[in-house]
């Protein structure tokens, strides 16, 4: 009997244990400076890994223009693990000849070090990372008319019994009793 119990009581714990992840970016910051756009994308979004993509998953130095020498536009990409350590900093300046660079900063083991210099590279793919960040930080297409801020409705409060509530309750403590009388048989033997 209580083999049983105990089976039934560790599959109703297994199924319904969520799912667990772990390690790795989980979401996307991306910020323009110069307009004051932000953008964010999680990880289940398509355009997270087309921006992965484009950025360049593991980059490559190579012999580039000196990208801190003089003003330019520059959108800054924030990778997050677990949405709140950062993970790698990405500075897309969009300007520089032959461009866009980009300047990788990666933190795999502590804290973030914003001193240091990160490895400066082209995107991997150039075009589809200005199409993205265009559409990521972009004007829409239309205007849209602002209107005056509607206050939410009143919370509607529940009248009478709650029968719901009630059916759980019943439920646990008839649970706890069945429970409680077969341990009480136990011990008693």
């Amino acid at each position: 009997m209580w083999k049983r119990l105990a089976a039934l009581v560790g599959a109703v714990f297994f199924l319904g244990a969520p799912v667990a992840f772990a390690g790795g970016p989980t979401s996307v910051i991306v910020v323009d400076p110069s307009t004051a756009k932000t953008a964010a994308l999680y990880n289940s979004d398509t355009d997270y890994t087309a921006l992965m993509a484009a950025l360049g998953p593991d980059p490559v130095k190579a012999e580039g223009p000196d990208l801190h020498a003089a003003p330019s536009t520059t959108v800054t990409i924030t990778w997050l693990v677990h949405d709140v350590q950062i993970w790698r900093t990405d500075h897309v300046f969009m300007d520089e000849q032959g461009g866009p660079w980009v300047e990788t900063s990666e933190w795999t083991d502590g804290p973030p070090n914003f001193d240091q210099r990160g490895v400066v590279h082209k995107a991997a793919n150039p075009k589809a990372l200005t199409e993205l960040l265009n559409n990521l930080l972009g004007k829409p297409k239309t205007a849209v008319a602002v209107s005056a801020p509607v206050p939410p409705p009143a919370p509607v409060r529940p009248s009478g019994l709650q029968w719901g509530s009630l059916l759980v309750g019943a439920a646990a403590g008839a649970l706890v009793v069945v429970v409680f009388g077969l341990v009480r048989r136990a011990t008693s033997r």
